[in-house]
């Protein structure tokens, strides 16, 4: 179900890009270690990082290695604040 919820999520954020002409490349991240991001966006010389969670807890965050070396921005995105995430509205 997750899955689902992520895809429909990222298809959406995609649409958004093109519809609003946001040139974007777009990449996921994982470590040999298992480390992961499951969305990264590179846009303007700048990286934003968001990892989906359904039901979002205090220690869910961005893996700290990849904000350091890529000097990103991240965002967790749950049920509260999907509609930020396919509305453009960062919370950085």
């Amino acid at each position: 179900m997750i899955k689902r919820i992520i895809n429909f999520l990222i298809s959406e954020r995609i649409k958004l890009q093109h519809y609003q002409q946001l040139y974007s490349n777009n990449y996921f991240w994982r470590t040999v270690q298992k480390q992961e991001v499951d969305f990264v966006e590179e846009r303007n010389g700048l990286i934003y990082a968001y990892e989906f969670k359904w039901k979002k807890k205090p220690k869910d965050k961005i893996p700290v290695v990849f904000l350091r070396e890529y000097n990103a921005f991240g965002n967790v995105v749950d049920r509260d604040n999907f509609r930020d995430f396919i509305l453009q509205k960062d919370n950085f």
